[in-house]
């Protein structure tokens, strides 16, 4: 029989709280990159994270490997992990993570950053990924 952990439900009902009240405890701010999906099941838990002042960004929709979907695909799972995202907190995304540690197909940046619209978003030169850049 599957575990809760298996479920995805432990991380968002168990895990997150226990993380936030961490954050809060010790005043620190933090990014939470999450796939539209767990947006959808859980937009509570989301909603939670924004009001504890933290920031929530882009991690693909069901956590697809960027580097496997074509140029359109990958521009429909980034539009649609955006809708998501934003419809919970009133704000586009502002920063993007790979779910896979894989280049993306959209090969430039250009069309990513466009979709985003953040210039937030920087490649890491160890691991090929997208992530948001830290002030």
């Amino acid at each position: 029989m599957p575990s809760t952990l298996s479920h995805g439900d432990f991380g968002p009902q168990v895990a997150v709280p226990r993380i936030l009240e961490l954050l809060r405890k010790y005043e620190v701010p933090a990014s939470f990159y999450v796939p539209g999906w767990i947006g959808e099941r859980f937009s509570e838990q989301i909603a939670t994270i924004v009001e504890g002042g933290h920031e929530i960004s882009h991690h693909g929709y069901l956590h697809e490997p960027p580097a496997t979907l074509t140029r359109k695909q990958e521009a429909e799972v980034l539009d649609r992990g955006i809708k998501i995202l934003q419809s919970i907190t009133d704000e586009r995304p502002r920063g993007y993570r790979s779910p896979s540690w894989e280049l993306m197909s959209l090969k430039t940046g250009s069309e990513r950053r466009r979709r985003m619209r953040s210039t937030e978003i920087s490649r890491t030169s160890t691991s090929g990924c997208a992530i948001r850049r830290f002030p």
